[in-house]
């Protein structure tokens, strides 16, 4: 039976989780779509910014993303996600050029909060925003 999530906070309950883009290309991502389909691997496709640029991105546990991280060699970033706290935020930490820097809580917010910021994530099913802070 294959898994399914229904959303970022589901998908990221204990453990760790990346969030990670495999590019921007629309081919790109469609075979990354297919790849994961493929081998039964769980990524929540989500919706972003990064640097005020929209991007697709997708969400997985640590196990599966590295699984899935040879399709993220030309990226410039990835967000580590760690274990939630009790209120359901999670330390967040950025890995960037092979340096790690902790940017705070990755937690919901309403949209008008995420829009305020230079980067967010917007997980499309459900309509549910997320921000580090």
């Amino acid at each position: 039976m294959e898994a399914t999530v229904s959303d970022v906070r589901s998908q990221s309950r204990g453990g760790k989780y990346v969030i990670f883009c495999v590019g921007q290309d629309a081919k790109r991502i469609a075979e990354f779509r297919e790849y994961t389909k493929a081998n039964r691997f769980v990524c929540k496709e989500l919706i972003g910014t990064y640097k005020a640029q929209r991007e697709v991105s997708f969400i997985a546990n640590k196990e599966t993303f590295e699984k899935v991280s040879h399709w993220t060699v030309e990226e410039e970033s990835l967000l580590m996600l760690d274990s939630a706290m009790h209120d359901g935020a999670r330390p967040a930490t950025l890995i960037f050029g092979g340096h790690e820097t902790p940017i705070g809580m990755f937690r919901q917010c309403n949209q008008s909060e995420a829009m305020a910021q230079e980067n967010w994530t917007l997980d499309p099913t459900t309509g549910s925003y997320y921000v580090c802070k």
